[in-house]
């Protein structure tokens, strides 16, 4: 079931990415869905699954953003990878630790997109730009998160007290049960 909602979150968010425009935010950016479904997938799966989709997510992003094809593939499999290894998951019992990780996930790989775009064009990367940038982009995509997790955790708590819970096992962290 998480899967499938991964996938749908994911088209959803190809189809902001695509038809926005430009947002109001700072310097007029469009928040990174794509590696914000990235981030939600290393919380909420092991193994290889996470890194073969943020492959795809990669991609996606690769074809929405305009980046030579095959960038944002390598880079979000392997900062799924590193995210992974450094224990992403444990970190993901608070939804406030969730979106600290989220916000620094989107934040390096937009800064790390941007910045390899830069240089494989021949351009000098205007460091600073890239982290303003990447920064406004990441905290749309933050607060799009967070507004979304405390709302879902609101509905559950009033589902809860309506309804008598039964003592269930989930792999999800506590905010998305």
């Amino acid at each position: 079931m998480k899967f499938l909602f991964l996938i749908s979150l994911t088209y959803v968010a190809f189809v902001m990415e695509t038809s926005a425009g430009t947002w109001a935010l700072p310097g007029s950016t469009i928040p990174q869905f794509l590696f914000l479904t990235v981030g939600l997938g290393v919380l909420w799966f092991r193994g290889a699954t996470p890194i073969v989709w943020a492959a795809v997510a990669g991609l996606l992003a690769d074809v929405v953003g305009g980046s030579p094809v095959g960038l944002n593939v390598v880079l979000l499999a392997n900062l799924a990878f590193i995210a992974q290894m450094a224990g992403a998951r444990q970190s993901s019992e608070s939804v406030f630790t969730s979106a600290a990780f989220v916000f620094l996930f989107v934040t390096g790989a937009g800064f790390a997109s941007l910045t390899l775009q830069q240089i494989l064009t021949g351009q000098s990367p205007g460091i600073q730009l890239i982290g303003f940038s990447s920064a406004s982009r990441a905290g749309g995509a933050t607060a799009v998160f967070l507004i979304a997790a405390l709302g879902w955790a609101a509905i559950a708590r009033g589902v809860r007290i309506m309804i008598p819970s039964r003592s269930v096992t989930s792999g999800r962290p506590k905010w998305a049960r």
